[in-house]
């Protein structure tokens, strides 16, 4: 899909996701007394989005693929994994006053080790469980951290009777059919009654794994990352039963045309019970938006910041000399590089210097296509792909930043850096920061724009830093 098609199908999606919330009682949907609108509604936007966007795969919840282990690796890991669950789940624990969750791509690697960069400002002792494997050991808070799956799947093998289990047959509910109905008719699609069956069958065998551990590390509060992937969710619906906060972190870009930050439409009475209780967002933007979409009430929005950004504040002092990088364009999983930025680079590369940092979940083959693309410029060192740096120290090191719709964006605002979007999915998510602070957010869609905005920001951005 070309830039123009993207936009106006990521539109209509989430314009007929809000049709259907306003025209049907859609807050009364209920699943053994769990709302699940919010999951039902998250999950049609990620179907219909990823049918036309071949560049990246529905999600489906993280999966480990088994690997053949020697008979003394598979003992270990056995004995390993009994002591972790009986010490989670039976031991007796004090003093727990966070329960946070994350996935690798949430982490960077500084001074030899791995770091959540979302957490590195918790000081209270605190479970640390990660969504998918571990890929090093070399991490933060490593005595603390488990993985969900190989709790989970020790559990099911071995404590089969703590785990209940629903065949949920979503065909016999008229009000769903009703939903699933609109939304076919409106979008053009044949999305199947049965097709959230096991999707919703695995949130509630999931929430009773958390349900169990919960009571039995009584956390103070739950953090995590992505609450709208599947096993969040699912922790949110036995978090919010046993009145635990849960609170979702900002990670990235929230807004409008992100589904599950946007409108729920009317809520339920005390709020929909398959959400986070309250979120932490980095800036006011962030909050106003929050706050206009209705998911929680506005005391529930809470202004805390970036934390990787806070915690590294006192880097902040760099002067225009350290300005090594000019344009600094951070890459998406979800947004390939349009064309007419492909031909932005190639006419400019000769008087700017460009950093390509790609995203921490691109796959190898998407990156070679970019480097194919920019392979003789590459070569002549006019433009660098950079794959391992973080993102913070680049950003400090750049006069200009660009991306379609990323949340460095806003990372790149709250370190006064001036970003070019170049997304029209970016123009209408930030369409308040281009109205309210135009000298650090510009749009340009094609070349010439594009090539304008460079040349006057970078002047501009130049001589503010040398005032």
């Amino acid at each position: 899909m070309n830039i123009e098609e993207r936009y106006n199908w990521r539109k209509l999606i989430i314009n007929v996701l809000n049709e259907i919330q306003s025209e049907l009682p859609t807050n009364q949907l209920l699943l053994n007394d769990i709302h699940i609108w919010p999951i039902i509604k998250i999950r049609l936007f990620f179907i219909a989005y990823y049918s036309k966007n071949s560049t990246n795969a529905l999600p489906q919840g993280h999966v480990n693929q088994k690997i053949q282990q020697h008979f003394f690796s598979r003992g270990f890991g056995f004995i390993k994994r009994s002591f972790q669950y009986f010490y989670l789940f039976y031991l007796p624990k004090k003093h727990i006053k966070y329960l946070t969750l994350g996935a690798w791509s949430h982490r960077i690697f500084v001074e030899h080790k791995w770091l959540n960069r979302y957490y590195v400002n918790i000081k209270h002792k605190r479970i640390h469980i990660e969504y998918a494997d571990l890929k090093s050991t070399s991490i933060d808070n490593a005595k603390s951290t488990f993985t969900f799956h190989d709790l989970f799947s020790y559990q099911k093998r071995y404590f089969p009777k703590n785990i209940k289990y629903i065949y949920v047959q979503m065909e016999n509910n008229i009000l769903f059919k009703q939903v699933i109905d609109a939304f076919n008719a409106k979008i053009g699609m044949t999305i199947k009654y049965n097709a959230f069956n096991n999707y919703l069958s695995r949130t509630i065998e999931w929430s009773c794994f958390w349900d169990k551990l919960l009571k039995s590390l009584n956390p103070k509060e739950i953090r995590m990352l992505c609450y709208y992937d599947d096993i969040m969710l699912s922790l949110c619906i036995a978090a919010n039963k046993l009145s635990i906060p849960v609170i979702d972190m900002q990670h990235g870009t929230q807004g409008c045309f992100h589904a599950a930050y946007s409108s729920f439409g009317k809520l339920p009475n005390g709020g929909y019970n398959s959400i986070p209780s309250a979120f932490s967002v980095w800036d006011l933007p962030s909050q106003r938006d929050l706050e206009n979409a209705q998911i929680v009430t506005a005391e529930k929005i809470i202004l805390e910041g970036n934390p990787w950004i806070e915690f590294n504040k006192s880097k902040f002092n760099k002067s225009i000399n350290d300005k090594t990088i000019d344009i600094l364009y951070t890459l998406q999983t979800s947004a390939p590089i349009h064309e007419f930025i492909y031909e932005v680079i190639a006419e400019t590369s000769s008087k700017y210097k460009w950093v390509l940092k790609t995203h921490p979940r691109m796959m190898n083959a998407e990156i070679t296509v970019i480097e194919e693309r920019l392979k003789e410029l590459i070569a002549a060192k006019r433009v660098e792909i950079d794959t391992k740096s973080n993102l913070l120290p680049l950003l400090l090191s750049s006069k200009l930043h660009t991306s379609a719709f990323s949340g460095s964006i806003q990372e790149a605002r709250l370190m006064n850096i001036p970003t070019i979007i170049s997304d029209a999915i970016g123009v209408e998510t930030f369409r308040q920061q281009l109205e309210q602070e135009p000298e650090y957010f510009k749009y340009a869609l094609d070349k010439t724009m594009f090539i304008q905005r460079i040349q006057s920001m970078i002047i501009n951005n130049a001589g503010n830093n040398a005032n």
